[in-house]
C-alpha cells in the first residue's frame, strides 16, 4: 500500500488576512540604527518624541534609554534626535519593502510555509555582537 505524503500543516494557501497580519507583524519590529537596537512602533516613538520635547525641563545631560533587548544606553539629546531620525527612515523604508511584498504574496499566491519564510528572513530579531541579525 502507498504511503500517503506527512502532512504539513503550513502547505496550506496563505489568506489576504495571514498576509496582512505577517506585514503589520513585521513593520512594527524593532530596528537597528546608529548601532542602537531599537522598540520603534507608534508607542515607542512617541516616547522618544515626549522625551527630546520635555529634555530641558529634566535637567539632565543624558537620559537611561532602554532598548529593544531591554539594555540600556545613557543618550544625550542630540543623540536620541538622531536615533528618532534614523528609526523613522528606517521603519518608513522597511514599510514600503514590507507593503510590496505582500502585495506580490497576494498576487502570486503562496502558503503559510512561504510566510514563515518570509518571517524568517526579515531582519526584525535580536543583532548579534557584531551587529547583523
Amino acid at each position: 500500500m502507498p504511503r500517503l505524503p506527512k502532512y504539513d500543516p503550513l502547505d496550506v494557501p496563505a489568506s489576504k488576512e495571514d498576509i496582512n497580519r505577517l506585514r503589520d507583524e513585521l513593520e512594527v519590529a524593532p530596528v537597528t540604527v546608529l548601532g542602537h537596537y531599537i522598540d520603534f512602533d507608534e508607542k515607542s516613538e512617541k516616547r522618544m518624541v515626549d522625551a527630546i520635547a520635555l529634555w530641558d525641563e529634566l535637567g539632565e545631560e543624558v537620559l537611561a534609554w532602554t532598548m529593544a533587548d531591554n539594555s540600556e544606553v545613557q543618550l544625550s539629546k542630540p543623540q536620541l534626535e538622531d536615533i528618532l531620525v534614523a528609526a523613522r527612515i528606517a521603519r518608513g523604508t522597511r514599510a514600503l519593502a514590507l507593503h510590496q511584498r505582500a502585495k506580490q504574496f497576494k498576487a502570486q499566491g503562496g502558503t503559510l510555509r512561504d510566510l514563515q519564510d518570509w518571517r524568517d528572513e526579515t531582519p526584525s530579531k535580536t543583532p548579534t555582537q557584531d551587529g547583523k541579525h
